[in-house]
């Protein structure tokens, strides 16, 4: 099961109707979330490090296949184009179905993200994030730290836990 199909699993189960994706990447996940979800509102945190390189680089690529996936559903969005430490200060406590962290995978942007989003949860709400592999030894330690053992992941390299 991919994550998208993962989350909206989860969305169309437990009636989720708010949730933020952290990192958008080329925008397939949430554009599969969108059509999939028609209820849903997402808070896109939409940040492109250095969007004025020069045109055909990933930056730029990314950016514009996100924008085109998403654009039919901007009436259902919240975008944020600052980084994630930023975005999330701006997401009231506890207003969240879930959050799904797919950012800057470092171990302390991971760290960091995990501790400031998890608060925007509300209780019974799912927190989760993407690539916990060998590939991304910051996210797996940064998922460790904050939760011990208490997380479950899936095959798609999702990492879950309940709030």
């Amino acid at each position: 099961m991919k994550r998208f199909e993962f989350l909206t699993e989860m969305i169309q189960k437990y009636g989720f109707k708010i949730g933020a994706e952290v990192g958008t990447g080329k925008g397939a996940t949430a554009a599969y979330l969108f059509r999939n979800n028609p209820t849903l509102h997402l808070i896109e945190v939409a940040y492109y490090p250095d969007s004025s390189y020069k045109k055909g680089d990933y930056t730029s690529r990314a950016k514009e296949t996100w924008r085109r996936r998403v654009r039919r559903y901007r009436h259902r969005m919240t975008v944020h184009t600052c980084p994630s430490r930023e975005a999330v200060k701006m997401v009231r406590k506890g207003s969240l179905d879930f959050v799904f962290i797919d950012a800057d995978h470092s171990y302390k942007e991971c760290l960091h993200d995990i501790k400031k989003w998890f608060p925007k949860v509300r209780k019974g709400g799912l927190v989760c994030g993407h690539d916990f592999q060998d590939r991304f030894p910051g996210v797996e330690k940064a998922v460790r730290e904050v939760f011990g053992t208490k997380f479950e992941t899936t095959e798609d390299s999702v990492w879950y836990v309940w709030k």
